[in-house]
């Protein structure tokens, strides 16, 4: 088969080339018993059939033990044929046929259905005779344009092979006739040495961005090729912008970490740079104006690195440097992201040292002293821990700098220079300086002195302030997160008069972090303004802090988590600013004279459609109950006096209308969203009185509130007497009416 051939494949079944273990032949037993024992209770729509798929069947091929072991089930969910395996097993008898000890079975764990991460349907996950056992359902899935998350029902054994990354990981062993199923031709790609998609490249990849990734890991792991096809179509600027915005960081980085983790992290990245995939994966997919590394030189580092570890006499650079595993991936993280250590642009996540000028520095500490280079080295260290991996970093770093990649000669001089460099830490007896106990410390001073340690003076927010004013050395970022940390401990701060000038002083500096999110927003805009938010919060809840009008607008703009530019965390600490900010005598002119009314209006009522269909049960219920405090607060911070009255009245209309009887029509089903909002109609009809029967009665003949005679009812019990009879009475001829 050509390698670039995506043509239907007929399903083959061969004998396979490899044999089970002794406790992979006792557990392919116990389950074909349990299947049987199923069908014969008549439990099973259709006969059941089981199959080991993916990585344990590849691995088996290739001669790699694998202890992992994802067990396909046709007809049942993998959770209800767990279930079906514990009661099996819970008979002595059958326990005695499969010699099945105490130890021999684990916990069962349920992995539930989570439709926003697309398991629609339950599996489960064990340990058994020494093997970890995952149950599932064959699947299909279907893809949207703007998510890798796909929606999962049950499908064949071939459909469940189409939709898997690459045709090596879609073979299958069938459990009943002890033959390998392939689907997708995966057999004769692994006689090739060859990763290939099972559908055609461009769908696979816009489908699940992820794919990318998985098929370079599993490329540069088995030390395959990738096929042709679908090195092509990597480098689409579709796909490459799929794997910036469909896929989250966080998924990016458990590909990358299981890659330089993996036995060859040299290939992985060397097929990152020659796919053209550097710039999806290492910059912030969401940035304006990220900065562009240069990557030159790039593959001269981590060939340098490859070189040093290949390298592994006594002695050697690499054996002095890294000295664990978890160093050893730390080591090629660092070889990954060298290119950004001359990025020019100020990046505000990142900002702190990436260089280490270690030279610099024992020049600094006069490197003829052991004790001055024994506590540089110690602060090295508490830049992060690691401090050899730090020199291995500034290492690599000097290099990309330095050297050319033909430059055979010079490198030899180069490493040389810095073998000689730790040579002499060693002849300082320094390398572990960082271990080493304080011979002296200030208990030990107190005690030799006889004196009673005491605590310091407090910390005036004066003194925070100032401090805070001379760190140079941290980010903005990294100031708004001490300066949170330290207003969290209200109780260790001295408040006074004086401090009234300092208070101000850092919540305009707070503030001052809230731009134009629309206009500016990008991943560390938002980290940034969420962190400034956070200290507002502590500041003017805390500390009683005033925000002009201009700051009071800009917080506004963070109420609605469904922005982009904001978190469910900003959200909240805007809603607490604000509550705290308009409760005085000056918010209704304040909300009148500034629009700031309006817009809180256009902020919260869009969440009031966070209703299960557009967003995730737990998450509406999250939502909705501060949004109607929200709007209710504001109806009476705006409106307060009676000539005020039909302003307040509208808004509380509009509240009812559009939120609580919409709610009911969009969340009829869900019989939680609709207690909530019955619930919330209390305060509503408190505030509108009668006024609020004539709403009611339209809204319940469109949207049907028959259908909620248990949770009207409820709430009807908790209203103000004369409210109560009002709508219960009108309750009870809807339903009367109805019936």
């Amino acid at each position: 088969m050509a390698a670039t051939t995506h043509t239907t494949i007929v399903a083959s079944t061969v004998h396979p080339k490899f044999s089970l273990t002794a406790k992979e032949r006792q557990l392919r037993d116990l389950l074909v018993d349990v299947a049987a024992f199923i069908d014969a209770a008549g439990r099973s729509p259709e006969p059941l059939v089981l199959r080991w798929a993916g990585g344990w069947v590849r691995d088996k091929l290739l001669g790699i033990e694998s202890h992992d072991i994802d067990t396909a089930i046709n007809a049942m969910t993998g959770y209800a044929f767990s279930l079906e395996l514990r009661d099996y097993c819970a008979q002595h008898a059958h326990t005695e046929k499969h010699n099945i000890g105490p130890d021999d079975m684990g916990s069962l764990h349920r992995i539930a259905a989570n439709p926003d991460k697309s398991k629609h349907l339950e599996t489960a996950t064990t340990r058994m005779f020494g093997l970890d056992v995952d149950f599932v359902n064959l699947r299909k899935e279907t893809y949207t344009q703007d998510s890798r998350n796909p929606t999962m029902e049950f499908g064949t054994a071939e459909e469940d092979a189409l939709r898997r990354d690459a045709t090596i990981n879609a073979l299958f062993y069938n459990l009943h006739t002890g033959l390998v199923e392939d689907f997708t031709g995966g057999l004769a790609d692994m006689e090739s040495r060859l990763v290939r998609t099972p559908m055609e490249p461009f769908q696979t990849f816009t489908d699940d961005p992820l794919r990318v990734l998985r098929l370079v890991r599993f490329a540069s792991r088995l030390d395959f090729s990738i096929d042709t096809a679908a090195t092509a179509v990597m480098a689409d600027a579709r796909v490459l912008d799929a794997l910036r915005l469909k896929i989250s960081r966080e998924r990016v980085g458990v590909e990358m970490e299981k890659m330089l983790k993996g036995s060859r992290p040299r290939s992985s990245l060397d097929l990152i740079r020659t796919l053209g995939l550097y710039n999806a994966i290492f910059t912030d997919p969401n940035g304006m104006e990220h900065p562009r590394p240069d990557l030159t030189k790039w593959q001269l580092v981590y060939d340098l690195l490859d070189s040093l570890i290949r390298d592994r006499a006594p002695g050697s650079i690499y054996n002095i440097l890294v000295k664990s595993d978890e160093a050893a991936y730390f080591a090629w993280n660092l070889a990954a992201i060298t290119p950004y250590a001359h990025v020019e642009k100020e990046i505000p996540l990142s900002k702190a040292r990436v260089t280490l000028p270690l030279t610099t520095l024992v020049a600094r500490e006069v490197a003829t002293e052991r004790d001055k280079v024994g506590m540089a080295v110690r602060k090295w260290d508490n830049q992060g821990g690691y401090w050899r991996v730090q020199v291995l970093y500034a290492l690599l770093v000097e290099a990309s700098e330095k050297l050319t990649p033909d430059s055979d000669a010079d490198t030899i001089v180069f490493l040389s220079g810095w073998k000689s460099f730790l040579g002499h830490l060693a002849d300082l007896d320094v390398m572990d300086a960082p271990s080493l106990r304080r011979l002296v410390d200030g208990r030990m001073l107190a005690k030799e002195l006889g004196i009673r340690p005491v605590l310091p003076g407090q910390y005036t927010l004066g003194n925070l302030a100032n401090d805070l004013a001379e760190c140079e050395s941290l980010t903005q970022i990294r100031v708004l997160e001490v300066l949170s940390l330290c207003l969290k401990r209200i109780d260790r701060i001295d408040q006074g008069p004086q401090d009234e000038e300092p208070i101000q002083h850092l919540a305009n500096h707070a503030a001052g972090f809230l731009h134009n999110p629309a206009a500016s927003y990008c991943v560390d805009s938002l980290a940034l303004a969420e962190t400034a938010l956070d200290v507002l919060r502590s500041l003017v809840v805390g500390f009683s802090a005033q925000l002009g009008e201009e700051y009071l607008i800009r917080v506004t703009a963070y109420t609605n988590n469904h922005d982009t530019w904001t978190t469910l965390g900003a959200a909240s600490s805007a809603e607490d600013i604000l509550r705290h900010s308009l409760n005085d005598d000056t918010r209704p002119r304040l909300l009148g004279d500034t629009g700031l009314g309006e817009i809180f209006q256009q902020s919260v009522f869009p969440s009031l459609l966070s209703l299960p269909g557009s967003t995730p049960e737990d998450e509406s219920l999250q939502l909705l109950v501060p949004a109607y405090n929200a709007i209710v607060q504001l109806a009476e911070a705006q409106f307060p006096d009676d000539e005020a009255r039909p302003q307040k009245t509208k808004l509380l209309v509009k509240l009812l209308t559009e939120g609580i009887l919409a709610g009911y029509w969009h969340a009829s089903e869900y019989i939680r969203i609709v207690e909530l909002l019955a619930q919330q109609i209390i305060p509503i009809v408190h505030q509108l009185g009668q006024s609020a029967i004539p709403h009611m009665k339209a809204g319940t003949s469109v949207h049907g509130l028959r259908h909620y005679d248990r949770p009207v009812s409820r709430f009807t019990t908790d209203l103000h007497p004369s409210s109560r009879s009002s709508i219960g009475s009108y309750h009870v001829k809807l339903l009367a009416k109805d019936r």
